[in-house]
């Protein structure tokens, strides 16, 4: 039995990533009955992705769980709570290897406190590395949240640019965003107690294992901390990759950001491109709900209209889409990976994307996949030269989709589940 634990993530965060590991185990350990705690939400987000990815898993037993990610002494005292749980049913079970999906520093400290108990001595835990470890790095002074910088414009300088047409849904939606940011604020104050690089190598032993989803991350972190003392693996962030699509065949180029994206620095580039000869028509599509700054641009469209795209909704929207535009600098993602990458490798686009360190690891000079920038004005001059000059761009584009299509194979997960045996085994 292999009991995993998501004591995070609600609904469809994580989503992705986690049905990939849920896979990805599995495959690793076809025999294994596989026990999954997490919320009743995110288990139905996990169970909805993995029938839309057609995977279906045996053997895989679903344990909803309740728990505040506001934390505080209460929080903490909650969590120490439904995680001893855990690890006394595990133990019943004689089971006594734990893998967790997320975790954060406070959570790392309570597994650590319950693991000096007498019958919890002998407990493994692996846990898999994502936003948080961003912050061992001493040289990041901004704010991060999963590796993405917290934004620093108030929400009433927010609510000025909204046009007075768009308000309705566009306030609610910001509201909705800024709240969210808010609570993410109070945790991050009430984690400044527990420092991620202090908590990991606090009681650190054999037992204790991370997974990083990129080797860039293992890479970068070596300035950093000792790797191997931490006994940190790689395991490359477990996706079922969508069905390989044609190349798009239309008159004239459509780029996309998929997902989070950076509003602030897509506004900046739409400054340069629109002082541009723009010769030819194009759209840029925002296939997810951040457009602050970008009204005003009568080729940027956004369908989700400041809701949430169900991932068949993004799909369908990523379609006919040429180029993904990657909009985060270099200091960005160097200890975590984004999925903006994996998604470009899942639907074969093509992207241009800023020197940063995690994007630069897949876009290789020897097999590239798209087109490297160093600032914003140089986007803009690389999308209307594309603009301009599409035909040329759908030649250099079956190079790139070459170049994805071996990437995918590399990165499979079938091709990934020797290094989660390797990491799971001990």
């Amino acid at each position: 039995m292999i009991v995993i634990c998501e004591p995070q993530c609600k609904s469809f965060s994580h989503e992705k990533v986690n049905s990939g590991f849920l896979y990805a185990l599995r495959l690793a350990f076809p025999n294994d009955r596989l026990v999954f705690y997490a919320h009743y939400s995110h288990i139905v987000s996990i169970k909805s992705i993995l029938e839309h990815d057609k995977i279906y898993l045996d053997n895989i037993e679903y344990k909803p769980i309740q728990f505040s990610t506001s934390f505080s002494r209460l929080g903490m005292f909650q969590y120490r709570v439904l995680l001893e749980k855990i690890l006394r049913k595990s133990s019943k079970n004689k089971v006594d290897k734990i893998f967790f999906l997320s975790f954060s520093a406070p959570i790392l400290y309570i597994i650590k406190t319950l693991k000096q108990k007498r019958i919890f001595a002998n407990f493994k835990f692996a846990f898999v590395l994502h936003g948080d470890f961003e912050n061992i790095a001493s040289d990041i002074k901004e704010k991060q949240q999963d590796g993405v910088l917290i934004n620093s414009l108030s929400l009433k300088d927010k609510i000025k640019k909204i046009k007075f047409k768009d308000a309705p849904a566009k306030a609610l939606a910001l509201i909705k965003y800024y709240w969210e940011t808010k609570k993410t604020a109070k945790r991050a104050a009430f984690g400044l107690n527990y420092p991620i690089k202090k908590i990991l190598f606090w009681e650190h032993s054999r037992y204790f294992r991370y997974i990083a989803l990129s080797p860039h991350i293992l890479e970068n972190a070596k300035k950093y901390i000792d790797t191997d003392f931490l006994n940190i693996h790689t395991v490359f962030f477990p996706t079922v990759f969508a069905p390989i699509s044609e190349q798009t065949n239309q008159q004239s180029v459509k780029f996309a950001v998929f997902g989070y994206g950076n509003s602030e620095k897509l506004k900046e580039v739409l400054s340069f491109l629109y002082k541009q000869k723009l010769q030819q028509p194009f759209e840029i599509r925002i296939i997810g709900m951040d457009i602050i700054g970008t009204e005003g641009y009568e080729n940027v469209t956004c369908p989700s209209r400041g809701k949430p795209l169900t991932r068949q909704e993004m799909e369908f929207y990523a379609g006919d889409i040429d180029l993904f535009l990657i909009l985060y600098d270099e200091r960005r993602y160097r200890l975590s990976c984004s999925g903006s990458i994996v998604e470009s490798l899942s639907y074969m686009k093509p992207i241009i994307h800023f020197s940063n360190p995690c994007i630069n690891f897949f876009n290789r000079k020897e097999a590239p996949i798209g087109f490297i920038v160093e600032n914003a004005e140089e986007y803009a001059l690389k999308m209307a030269k594309i603009i301009n000059n599409y035909p040329n761009f759908k030649q250099q584009a079956k190079e790139f989709r070459d170049n994805i299509y071996s990437l995918r194979n590399k990165y499979s997960i079938p091709n990934s589940t020797n290094d989660l045996q390797s990491c799971l085994n001990w």
